[in-house]
C-alpha cells in the first residue's frame, strides 16, 4: 500500500510540474546576420531561453525578404521597416523588442 502512495505522489508532482511550464508560441526572426540590431536581438532572445526560427536576408535571394514583407501586408503594416522583425504566430514585431516579443510568445 505504501508504493501505491508512493507512485500516486509522484504522478500528482509530475502532473503539477507540467502544468506549470509555459508553451512558447512559435517565434520567427526576420533580419541580417550583419545588422547589430539583429544580432543584439538574438542575443536577447537566447538569455530569455526563448527558441527561435532566424530567417537571414543574406542567406537565401530574397526569398525570406518576400516571406516578410507579404506578412506584413496582411498584417496592414505600411511603414518604413526596421529590423529586426518577428512573427509570434501571425503578431508582427517591427524593430522588435524583446519583452513585447517574449510577452506575446508566452502568453495563452
Amino acid at each position: 500500500m505504501k508504493n501505491f502512495y508512493i507512485y500516486i505522489f509522484i504522478l500528482f508532482a509530475s502532473l503539477l510540474a507540467f502544468s506549470c511550464v509555459k508553451h512558447q508560441k512559435q517565434i520567427i526572426v526576420y533580419g541580417s546576420s550583419n545588422c547589430h540590431h539583429c544580432t543584439d536581438f538574438l542575443a536577447q532572445l537566447d538569455s530569455a531561453n526563448l527558441t527561435y526560427d532566424f530567417r537571414d536576408f543574406m542567406e537565401v535571394e530574397n526569398k525570406y525578404d518576400a516571406e516578410m514583407l507579404k506578412k506584413l501586408d496582411e498584417a496592414g503594416f505600411r511603414e518604413y521597416i526596421h529590423l529586426p522583425v518577428a512573427d509570434v504566430e501571425g503578431q508582427m514585431f517591427v524593430k522588435a523588442e524583446i519583452h513585447e516579443v517574449a510577452e506575446a510568445a508566452l502568453a495563452n
